[in-house]
């Protein structure tokens, strides 16, 4: 049984304690940037035991671990591609990992096997693990190294309109405006607005030292997120953070 919970939550569960106490973290590629509140979670941190980090390059994050442990780029491990379409390729290793650098998957695997459950994760076999994910497809590793430019899938599990004869996947089988399923786990069953935290509406008392309102959720096209900020020729087309404003918000 593994839990899950949504990562910008993970202040507030160092800080309370519930359900359990986190005494470590064992992130893969950790980005502080990516959450709420830099500072507190930095603080709260620093509470843990021990923080183990994977990553290409030194960062905020790998400064607070204990232990950073070095991965290989994707020129230096196998790779499955698939994707919702159908289109399935193999990427394998152009050269072999650079010192001690290892594929994230293999430290997993290692550490599975230390905790007594590596059978859960091939016993570090990558082959294995991909024959596992084609399985059902029925195409195998040694085709798509026949087809390094990868391979379409000819059909999809899943038939067109297939909700014409078993219905949708809700518990009427009928699309449900009124989901009976967050009715049943005690949230609205219909969509309802509600007003963020802190707003102008929500907090009045702020407008007027600060009337302003920053959203964060635009892209650039040159990168993903925090990726590829480190090519040369990408840093070129924007060197620095992007801010975009109304010239009269903007105005002093």
């Amino acid at each position: 049984m593994f839990g899950e919970m949504q990562s910008n939550v993970l202040a507030d569960r160092i800080e309370s304690g519930h359900p359990y106490p986190i005494k470590a973290l064992f992130a893969a590629g950790l980005n502080l940037q990516f959450f709420p509140n830099y500072n507190r979670l930095v603080e709260n941190l620093k509470k843990l035991d021990m923080i183990v980090d994977t990553d290409y390059f030194h960062t905020p994050a790998t400064q607070l671990a204990d232990i950073v442990l070095p991965i290989s780029s994707w020129l230096e491990r196998h790779i499955l591609v698939t994707s919702p379409t159908g289109f399935i390729r193999l990427i394998e290793p152009a050269i072999e990992p650079v010192g001690e650098s290892w594929p994230e998957w293999k430290i997993f695997s290692e550490l599975a096997k230390r905790l007594g459950f590596g059978h859960e994760f091939w016993d570090g076999d990558i082959e294995k693990c991909f024959s596992y994910i084609l399985e059902p497809t029925g195409i195998t590793l040694k085709e798509l190294r026949e087809h390094p430019e990868g391979i379409q899938y000819p059909e999809s599990p899943r038939p067109a309109k297939y909700y014409e004869k078993a219905g949708f996947q809700t518990p009427s089988g009928k699309v449900e405006i009124s989901s009976s399923i967050l009715a049943k786990y005690g949230y609205e069953p219909l969509p309802v607005y509600k007003e963020p935290v802190e707003s102008p509406v929500s907090r009045s008392d702020l407008v007027q030292p600060f009337p302003l309102v920053l959203t964060s959720g635009a892209r650039t096209i040159y990168f993903t997120h925090s990726q590829h900020r480190n090519i040369p020729q990408l840093r070129k087309m924007v060197p620095e953070p992007l801010l975009e404003i109304n010239p009269s918000d903007a105005e002093p």
